[in-house]
C-alpha cells in the first residue's frame, strides 16, 4: 500500500475505563461495528497491534 492510500487519525478522551477494558474492545475488530454506527463492514489482517491494516466499509 502506498502513502496515497494511508491515513492517520488521532482522538483523545478521558475515561474511567481500565486500559485492559479498552484494549479488549479494540482487539475485537469485528465488533467495532456494534458500537460505531459509521462502520458497516470491517476486517483486520492479523492481530490488533501497533502497526496493523484494517479494512472497513463506511455505512451509507
Amino acid at each position: 500500500m502506498d502513502d496515497e492510500h494511508v491515513w492517520q487519525h488521532e482522538y483523545a478522551i478521558e475515561t474511567s475505563a481500565t486500559a485492559e477494558t479498552i484494549w479488549r474492545i479494540f482487539r475485537d475488530v469485528p465488533g467495532w461495528k456494534n458500537w460505531n454506527a459509521g462502520i458497516e463492514q470491517i476486517d483486520i489482517d492479523g492481530p490488533f497491534c501497533g502497526r496493523h491494516l484494517v479494512h472497513h466499509e463506511a455505512a451509507r
